[in-house]
């Protein structure tokens, strides 16, 4: 990524095939995260497991913020947070590096949130970026976060296909 980018999915598998990276998780944001550790020197043990309890770290904050905002109690967001973080799917993911990063699933959320509240173009940058943020992070999760979004569209249907429509379609 940092001599190349242009080659950043010619991965050294199936060679001479190009973009073989793409066949598999990436995990863009994963390496992104690591890459510091590992220019100064650092062990690869060391440098996935920072990475991993950066993710835990992640999830946990990511979901108490916004359960913060969007219900005004302390308690309800450190227990939703502490719930999003550390739960079975997780704890049985472990050696799974990709399942373990999910903050972008809610913060999608969050935008698509403020996004049906006050179409705006911020809103829907920040509902792209999050959605392009979690596919390089994996591709599994972005399936889930388009089903979440899905069903976020679908349960708020009332709130986007009357007036807002004209001004939601170009922001979508």
């Amino acid at each position: 990524a940092v001599t190349d980018p242009r080659h950043l999915f010619d991965a050294n598998i199936f060679y001479p095939e190009r973009y073989t990276l793409a066949y598999s998780e990436s995990m863009i944001v994963q390496s992104a995260m690591a890459a510091p550790l590992l220019w100064l020197g650092a062990s690869p043990v060391l440098a996935y497991n920072v990475v991993l309890m950066v993710g835990f770290a992640l999830n946990g904050f990511v979901m108490a913020w916004i359960l913060r905002r969007w219900t005004g109690r302390c308690d309800a967001a450190v227990v939703g947070g502490m719930l999003f973080a550390y739960n079975a799917h997780i704890f049985t993911r472990l050696p799974h590096m990709q399942a373990l990063h999910v903050e972008f699933l809610p913060l999608g959320l969050y935008a698509w949130d403020r996004m049906l509240r006050s179409p705006r173009w911020k809103y829907a940058v920040a509902f792209g970026l999050m959605c392009a943020l979690q596919a390089l992070t994996s591709v599994y999760l972005l399936v889930f976060t388009l089903c979440a979004m899905t069903a976020a569209a679908i349960a708020r249907a009332q709130e986007w296909l009357g007036a807002r429509l004209p001004r939601m379609v170009p922001l979508l």
